[in-house]
């Protein structure tokens, strides 16, 4: 006696499983669209001055407020010359650390006083929220 179990769509799941492996081996794609999402969560920060995500940034002093004006500078906080913003905010810009693995994403700036002034100020926050999209994005990978 012989008993046969047939797998409706078995081809069908082997080669969705086939494709979501090879989409775990290269998260390329998907990191890159998570560094997307970072650049635009932090041109969020930057367009709050630090509201986004509960308080505000830390006021400039009088005087740095007076050469500001004096030099023409962006009067808002951590824009004086835009370039902390861009090197955050823009794909591409000549002060941005940006590392794509095929596991993982670094985003920052290259800027000598970048880091100083994320303790000062924290510019880089994300929000639970911003996690739980990143993860939405290498799950829609994954699953594609």
């Amino acid at each position: 006696m012989r008993v046969e179990i047939d797998v409706i769509g078995g081809t069908k799941i082997r080669a969705r499983l086939t494709r979501m492996g090879s989409n775990v081996i290269n998260m390329r794609p998907a990191m890159s669209k998570v560094a997307d999402y970072i650049l635009m969560a932090e041109s969020r920060i930057f367009d709050s001055q630090g509201r986004r995500g509960g308080g505000s940034w830390k006021r400039v002093t009088v005087e740095w407020a007076r050469r500001k004006r004096e030099q023409g500078l962006d009067p808002r906080i951590l824009h004086a010359r835009g370039r902390l913003r861009n090197s955050m905010t823009k794909r591409g810009d000549k002060n941005q650390k940006l590392i794509l693995t095929s596991s993982s994403v670094t985003v920052g700036s290259e800027l000598p006083y970048a880091e100083a002034m994320n303790r000062e100020r924290p510019f880089v926050k994300l929000l639970p929220g911003d996690h739980a999209k990143m993860r939405e994005i290498v799950r829609a990978h994954i699953m594609s």
